[in-house]
């Protein structure tokens, strides 16, 4: 008689994408590239905190620049780098234009939170 050994469901086929692209903010990021190298991904970290809000860096890269811990994927013609220590972080996210009519730029809409307790000691 033999004995099957129990299914093993990866932790990760129900995680949430890094980070999604609207299509309207796809539509901005290669507006914005379209002068440039196609050579060039959407560098997007977190580099700290405000608050109960994480601060974002997102600038144009050279995808040949990122390196072995970075996570990089495709949304529809853009290419997205993500440091290592800012996925986790950033799981979950949209990046999105700003719901103010006229008001320029981009969003993330990011579901985490960074804790505002971190990095200080109670007694």
């Amino acid at each position: 008689m033999s004995v099957d050994s129990p299914q093993v469901v990866s932790p990760f086929a129900t995680e949430l994408p890094i980070l999604e692209l609207t299509d309207a903010a796809r539509e901005t990021v290669v507006g914005i590239r379209s002068g440039e190298d196609d050579l060039l991904g959407l560098r997007v970290e977190i580099t700290g905190s405000a608050g109960s809000e994480y601060t974002y860096d997102l600038s144009f890269d050279e995808i040949s620049n990122a390196v072995d811990t970075d996570e990089i994927f495709e949304s529809e013609g853009v290419t997205v780098i993500v440091p290592a220590d800012t996925v986790d972080r950033l799981r979950g996210s949209v990046l999105d234009l700003p719901r103010t009519e006229g008001q320029g730029g981009l969003v993330i809409r990011n579901p985490n939170r960074p804790n505002p307790l971190a990095g200080i000691e109670l007694n």
